[in-house]
């Protein structure tokens, strides 16, 4: 488990104190699932918004990179839209279907929160999603410094 990962876990129990769902909208897209009595149940990666962009273009020979915003619409009319909605419509039913799978698995009620620099963006755009926290980490590095001072 990576160091900001550990961060936003602790700082997410310090806040909340509640079962979480976090979700951190970085480089990679990661989900961190902690029950409120501090027991880590695991997570999961997958590339980030722009990682996502980077990988599509580099790997197709004539798609070129677009702003990443959410489309007007579903379905795209132009490449460049259909791009849009590909990764950025794409990231929001990943991860709506992914907290509905571990509500559903673990027949428990997780508060979800959001963090990381597509955080604000992406999480507006996920109804299972209550909180956008943009300092969730820093929050956790502080509370690991006073719980080992």
């Amino acid at each position: 488990l990576g160091t900001d990962r550990i961060a936003g876990v602790v700082g997410g129990l310090a806040r909340y104190k509640r079962n979480l769902i976090i979700v951190d909208f970085g480089t990679a897209t990661t989900l961190d699932i902690i029950l409120k009595n501090g027991n880590y149940l695991g997570g999961i990666i997958f590339p980030g918004i722009e990682t996502l962009m980077d990988v599509l273009i580099s790997r197709t020979a004539l798609l070129k990179e677009v702003s990443i915003k959410k489309p007007a619409h579903i379905i795209g009319t132009s490449t460049e839209e259909c791009i849009q909605s590909g990764i950025f419509n794409g990231t929001v039913a990943m991860i709506s279907g992914f907290i509905r799978e571990i509500r559903k698995e673990y027949r428990k009620k997780f508060l979800c929160v959001a963090t990381g620099g597509w955080g604000k963006i992406v999480s507006s755009q996920i109804k299972e999603i209550k909180h956008f926290d943009p300092d969730l980490c820093l929050f956790g590095i502080l509370k690991i410094y006073y719980y080992n001072a």
